[in-house]
């Protein structure tokens, strides 16, 4: 980074940063009257991510399932916060807001890692065709739903 009076100085960023976290540069700041070098303090604003919500080392984000996944059960694919991609369990009979824990796979910090939470919104097809609607209804009667 580059410093008012010209200097450039390498910061470590370090891992898992958050906003309002405080470095300290020894002998980077303003120089007092008896000319001794002070400390030059950086703080951080780390912005917001569009898909996942930071609280404390764990992310929590919101992944659209289809209404058969959520009925049936399925395996379902999602990026980690780091480009990962992991596998998601959809247990048959998942509800619309449930939240699934996926250990270790938050934000990566020098002491640990945070989880990733995921909750589910069910998508509701809106368009079916005839046949589609009687097979469902047809399936709910069977099912004592209807």
């Amino acid at each position: 980074m580059r410093l008012p009076g010209g200097e450039t100085v390498r910061l470590k960023v370090p891992k898992g940063a958050r906003s309002g976290m405080k470095i300290r540069l020894r002998g980077h700041g303003k120089t007092d009257a008896a000319g001794r070098q002070g400390d030059l303090y950086v703080t951080f604003n780390v912005a917001d991510h569009p898909r996942f919500e930071r609280r404390g080392d764990d992310l929590h984000l919101t992944e659209e399932i289809g209404v058969f996944e959520a009925v049936l059960g399925a395996e379902h694919r999602i990026e980690n916060a780091y480009g990962k991609r992991i596998r998601l369990r959809i247990p048959p009979g998942t509800q619309p807001g449930e939240q699934m824990r996926l250990r270790g796979q938050g934000v990566e910090t020098e002491e640990n890692t945070g989880d990733l939470f995921v909750h589910v919104e069910v998508d509701i097809p809106q368009d079916l065709t005839d046949r589609q609607t009687e097979r469902l209804q047809a399936a709910a009667e069977e099912t004592g739903l209807w």
